[in-house]
């Protein structure tokens, strides 16, 4: 199997891709037309040869939403964790695809979208009820992004997602224990196995998982810091050790100082 590349504008490459041939004898052929690059135009042509011969193409104007799902969701798994990898599949096989699934990927036009948005406020659940603002609002997230792939992959022109409206979700009030009822927390669980891990988080601001991953070669007594380095997330299957959350401070010094609490007069 090998993959050819022609020229046919400033900028614009066609690939054909030999795919052995039919009954017939004829040579089957698939095109490919990609804009770039010609160097992008060979990595491209590299990558349709490889996906042809392990299984994974998908041809653009006859693949519907739940194959592209699923090719993305097998893509997207190198790239972020286990856990949000499980929330992804779940968001995509039990809320999208049952709504867009049988849609072919090329025809996919914005109201299609917004209608299958409606219907999941009114009756998204497996059981049939409702799904919350919230959740219809995670599942636009994840399928915009979805397609924004399929534009990059030159299998869509636009991103039919990003001209539609997610549902607005309404702010949940953050509440947290004042210094009294972090004593009274403190002193019910002094018998508790989770009285460190308890203290640690009250103390220190610091994440259940990352609570769980702390290791004592972390942790440097006479100076009074811990080091945030791992987090311990839990999936479907296994417990996992990963980087802590991707964000400003994740990964951090926290010494006497940070603590909220008084260390003396």
């Amino acid at each position: 199997m090998k993959g050819t590349i022609h020229k046919r504008s400033p900028g614009v490459f066609l690939i054909a891709i030999d795919h052995g041939r039919d009954a017939k004898g004829k040579r089957i052929r698939k095109w490919s037309t990609f804009r770039g690059t010609k160097r992008g135009a060979q990595d491209e042509c590299a990558r349709l040869v490889t996906e042809l011969k392990t299984g994974n193409y998908l041809e653009p104007t006859k693949t519907t939403v739940a194959q592209y799902l699923e090719h993305w969701l097998a893509d997207v798994k190198t790239r972020v964790s286990r856990k949000t990898h499980e929330r992804y599949a779940e968001i995509c096989r039990n809320n999208i695809v049952p709504l867009l699934g049988l849609n072919r990927l090329s025809e996919l036009k914005p109201v299609h979208i917004s209608q299958a948005w409606a219907k999941a406020l009114e009756s998204g659940r497996v059981d049939g009820g409702p799904l919350s603002p919230r959740t219809v609002h995670h599942m636009h997230t994840i399928f915009k992004s979805a397609i924004e792939q399929a534009v990059d992959w030159e299998m869509l022109v636009r991103n039919p997602a990003s001209k539609v409206d997610p549902p607005k979700v309404a702010k949940k009030l953050l509440t947290t224990y004042d210094m009294p009822q972090v004593g009274q927390l403190i002193a019910l669980l002094q018998e508790e196995r989770i009285y460190v891990p308890s203290i640690l988080s009250a103390m220190t601001g610091m994440r259940r998982g990352e609570v769980a991953a702390v290791r004592w070669k972390w942790v440097d007594l006479d100076a009074a810091q811990l080091t945030v380095v791992e987090s311990v997330e839990q999936t479907n299957n296994a417990v996992a050790i990963k980087a802590p959350k991707e964000q400003p401070g994740a990964r951090r010094r926290i010494g006497s100082d940070d603590c909220g609490y008084a260390t003396g007069p």
